[in-house]
């Protein structure tokens, strides 16, 4: 019963249209450097979004907004500033004093 319902083909073309959308965004930030960890959660992140808004089971006021937020980011934003984004992430490799001591 449940294998029946979880490969309905219905289920499957949105699976691979959300992929698909999901894969652009993913793509510009695979150029912008980031890790392939990063990258298989983000997209799994986009594609749950999307199956959640189009299931209709979830808060849809709140969920096409982060979908579209989290799609356009990446796209907006160059790819110099995601890199900087990063850096300031891991700033635990920086040379030198902290800044207050300066």
């Amino acid at each position: 019963m449940i294998g029946r319902m979880l490969l309905t083909p219905w289920l499957l073309a949105v699976t691979f249209a959300l992929v698909a959308v999901a894969a652009i965004p993913t793509r510009r930030l695979f150029l912008a450097g980031v890790g392939r960890g990063t990258l298989t959660t983000y997209l799994l992140a986009l594609v749950a979004l999307g199956l959640l808004a189009a299931s209709g089971r979830g808060p849809d006021r709140l969920l096409i907004p982060c979908f579209v937020a989290a799609f356009a980011a990446p796209l907006v934003a160059s790819p110099a500033v995601i890199r900087r984004a990063l850096r300031r992430g891991g700033g635990a490799e920086r040379d030198g004093p902290p800044r207050d001591a300066r």
